[in-house]
């Protein structure tokens, strides 16, 4: 387990499966593309709706991972919109040092990026870790700030996870936190501490 901080929070960040509940696990600890496994859980349609990409501020923890002290790097939002309701904000994080190595990531558009990962040979993935994080985390007041949580859900404490991505020996980190909305599409992550919401939503607007 690691502890990190971000704007002062200490998260907990588990490397293993065994320390979350059952119903999280292959959420959280799967090898393959969660954008696959989200595909596969839908009704109907998922897609992906880009929320914000550009030079942006990094907290302490992304810096950390990323082994940098530079405050500005470039950041990927989006939100993973699974038969009209959120289920994922994901915030992916590239220092320009890196740039050159991941021309895929300011190509990737309205694609999910997880799925042009694992199309990529030249990409290979670290250690995935997982935390249960509130409102003073960046990562989870970044989705609040999409007005991605609906009232009622500024106090929850939600799964996220997170792991670097390699090419040619530079890192990309993707962070994924799982919104509330994740348990419509599998409702056992209910009862396993998840709020549903089941509002459509269209985080563009």
């Amino acid at each position: 387990m690691r502890e990190a901080s971000a704007a002062g929070f200490p998260a907990h960040w588990y490397g293993n499966a065994v320390a979350v509940l059952p119903a999280w696990r292959r959420w959280l600890f799967g090898s393959g593309s969660l954008t696959a496994r989200l595909e596969a859980h839908c009704q109907q349609l998922l897609r992906v709706a880009p929320l914000a990409q550009g030079r942006a501020p990094v907290a302490f923890d992304e810096r950390s991972l990323l082994g940098v002290s530079t405050r500005i790097a470039w950041v990927r939002e989006v939100a993973l919109i699974a038969d009209g309701v959120a289920v994922v904000f994901a915030r992916s994080v590239l220092v320009a040092s890196a740039r050159a190595a991941w021309p895929l990531f300011f190509r990737v558009g309205t694609r999910p990026l997880g799925a042009l990962l694992f199309d990529d040979p030249a990409v290979s993935r670290g250690p995935i870790e997982a935390a249960r994080i509130d409102s003073r985390h960046t990562l989870w007041r970044r989705a609040a700030h999409h007005a991605l949580l609906r009232s009622g859900e500024e106090r929850a404490a939600l799964w996220a996870r997170r792991s670097c991505f390699w090419r040619f020996g530079k890192p990309l980190l993707v962070q994924e936190l799982f919104l509330p909305g994740i348990a419509t599409l599998d409702p056992g992550l209910h009862q396993a501490g998840a709020w549903p919401s089941h509002r459509a939503v269209n985080p563009v607007e």
